[in-house]
């Protein structure tokens, strides 16, 4: 099996139930993803600014932290028309 292999049906279907156990005790020992990348990153962060001024900071202070989505309300189709119509210069004239 090659790691290449992107789609997660496929690469289940090649990792037997041992394989699938050691990975999942070794996720739990050093976990992987970006926010562990995230957190490693705010580590490095946070150990810069303490050299620099000594406890000032905690380390959640670097952790990124994403708002959620807002809800954007779509164009009605005539909006879409619209905005066509003046990219191809056959919109309104002011």
């Amino acid at each position: 099996m090659s790691f290449h292999e992107i789609n997660p049906d496929v690469l289940l279907s090649k990792v037997d139930s041992r394989q699938l156990s050691e990975w999942y005790a070794f996720y739990r020992i050093n976990p992987w993803g970006t926010y562990r990348q995230d957190i490693n990153a705010a580590v490095v962060a946070k150990a810069t600014v303490d050299s620099h001024i000594p406890n000032t900071t905690t380390l959640e202070d670097f952790i990124v932290k994403f708002r959620e989505p807002e809800e954007i309300e779509p164009p009605s189709e005539k909006e879409l028309q619209d905005k066509l119509m003046t990219m191809l210069g056959r919109g309104k004239r002011k």
